[in-house]
């Protein structure tokens, strides 16, 4: 009986040589609709995994019901976060345009390392892959195999550092109590890197309470969370971390280049639109930053410690007591806030005892009678703060963090 081709609807006469139903022309087309017809096929000459049955369902216009097969490739994880279609076009790219087999698939799921293949693959594929789904399935480890690191956490917070933990490349198998200890060794500047990867891949904000990482990774040239810039921030550190490892991220951070680094990464235009004092900010390395963005950490955030010479070099050891402490306080984050004022234009009045002049002569300022014979009175001082004054300082500002605002 002539029929037309399943694939290419040229007349034939032609089967499946396996159920001896469905039309082929030639073996190239039945090659090409194998992915689809196998699971159908009443004599595929082999077994039938989930993998098949999830290339069969992302590649034809019906979506997945087979039960096994959605919770084996997580579905059900992805929909409670609302990933659910991110998943299946990632899954449709993976068969379709980067040609893997669901044989290939099945033996990532079954020896536990779907996730982490799956991010080869896309990487491996270079220009055939999408940058838009590479970047989401870098940012979404969670979503694969979560049971496994769900087990080892008691907390959500511990939950998201081992989500963390897996993404860079650490044991899926480790527990809390391994990370902890791994963690413990090593040094300040990975651990502050890893910190910024637990809040980027969670999905939660880079806030000026967390301090040193809100300072060293450029967020502090804003004045809090609500500024969109932010987002835009947060989406630069997600791309570049979707693009390089975390020993790159490290290493570039250490040395002063992660500028370099997203130029590299191809993150040029996109790290050129965030505000001008991040470039600034990031082209020196750690261990130089200006002292000004403490300061201005802890006139923001009364939560924030800093170093005290910071703290005399823009005069709170002036103060005489608690209270003009906390109004000097109050008044530079008033001047952030209100009157607008540079923070880098702080810097260079502050290497030139001119703090007082550059922040009454700004155009925003507002400060009343009161505020500008207060302002004058403690920043115009001069002379070398005596150790009475040094420890002073020290015990209103530690006395700072447990009062109230």
């Amino acid at each position: 009986m002539t029929r037309t081709c399943a694939v290419c609807n040229v007349r034939t006469r032609k089967t499946c040589t396996g159920c001896r139903c469905t039309p082929y022309c030639s073996t190239e087309c039945q090659k090409k609709h194998w992915v689809l017809h196998v699971v159908e096929c009443d004599n595929p000459g082999r077994e039938i995994t989930t993998a098949d049955r999830l290339a069969a369902g992302v590649l034809s216009p019906d979506f997945i019901t087979h039960k096994e097969t959605l919770f084996e490739y997580c579905f059900p994880q992805a929909g409670e976060i609302g990933n659910q279609h991110r998943l299946t076009d990632m899954y449709r790219e993976l068969f379709r345009d980067l040609g893997v087999k669901p044989a290939a698939v099945h033996k990532w799921r079954v020896e536990g390392r779907l996730h982490e293949s799956l991010v080869l693959a896309f990487r491996a594929a270079g220009d055939r892959a999408s940058q838009t789904t590479l970047e989401w399935l870098c940012s979404h480890a969670a979503v694969f195999d979560p049971d496994d690191i769900k087990e080892g956490a008691s907390s959500a917070s511990q939950l998201q550092e081992l989500v963390a933990w897996v993404y860079i490349g650490m044991p899926r198998t480790d527990t809390v109590e391994d990370m902890d200890e791994t963690y413990l060794t090593w040094p300040h500047s990975k651990r502050i890197c890893f910190m910024l990867y637990v809040s980027l891949l969670n999905e939660r904000l880079v806030m000026i309470a967390m301090g040193e990482p809100w300072i060293v990774f450029g967020y502090c040239v804003f004045l809090d969370e609500l500024d969109p810039r932010v987002g835009q921030l947060n989406n630069l550190y997600r791309l570049l971390i979707s693009r390089c490892t975390f020993e790159e991220f490290h290493n570039a951070y250490i040395m002063g280049t992660l500028l370099d680094l997203m130029d590299r990464k191809g993150l040029r235009g996109a790290r050129s639109q965030i505000h001008p004092e991040f470039t600034s900010l990031m082209c020196r390395s750690t261990p130089e930053l200006p002292p000004v963005w403490g300061l201005k950490a802890y006139s923001l955030c009364r939560m924030i410690e800093t170093e005290h010479h910071i703290m005399i070099s823009f005069g709170f050891a002036n103060c005489s007591n608690d209270a003009e402490h906390k109004r000097l306080r109050l008044l530079y984050a008033k001047a952030f806030r209100e009157w607008k004022i540079s923070a880098l234009k702080l810097q260079d009045a502050m290497e030139n005892n001119k703090i007082y002049e550059y922040i009454s002569g700004c155009p925003n300022f507002k400060g009343n009678k009161a505020e500008r014979q207060f302002l004058r009175r403690i920043l115009c001082r001069s002379g070398r703060a005596s150790d009475q004054d040094v420890i002073a300082l020290i015990i209103r500002t530690r006395g700072g963090f447990r009062s109230p605002q």
